[in-house]
């Protein structure tokens, strides 16, 4: 059964554990406001829309760079509008957290 709440944490703990890299400070991993982030408005139903509002995201400070979270993999961002991975299509119930380096 779905769980926004045991999502959201789960995605915390994770993110949590890999800004302990010594090569990331803590500003890395930014958490939403109480009332959740407002500026997310995708393509995608309630349900989704109402998950993305209120997970935490990775996010470095110089937007040239890469995180990588695993080998070849870079978290996506939904708070960054003009991320172009933003554009793999799907469902409007699906959504990606990460995608290919490549």
């Amino acid at each position: 059964m779905y769980s926004r709440d045991e999502i959201i944490n789960a995605i915390l703990r994770f993110y949590q554990t890999i800004i302990r890299h010594p090569y990331l400070n803590n500003s890395t991993l930014v958490v939403p406001p109480v009332n959740g982030w407002t500026s997310i408005n995708i393509g995608k139903n309630r349900t989704v829309l109402d998950l993305l509002c209120y997970l935490p995201y990775l996010r470095l400070e110089n937007p040239s760079e890469e995180l990588i979270i695993h080998w070849e993999t870079i978290p996506i961002c939904y708070l960054d509008k003009q991320d172009k991975r933003l554009l793999y299509p799907l469902p409007a119930h699906c959504i990606y957290l990460a995608c290919a380096e490549s």
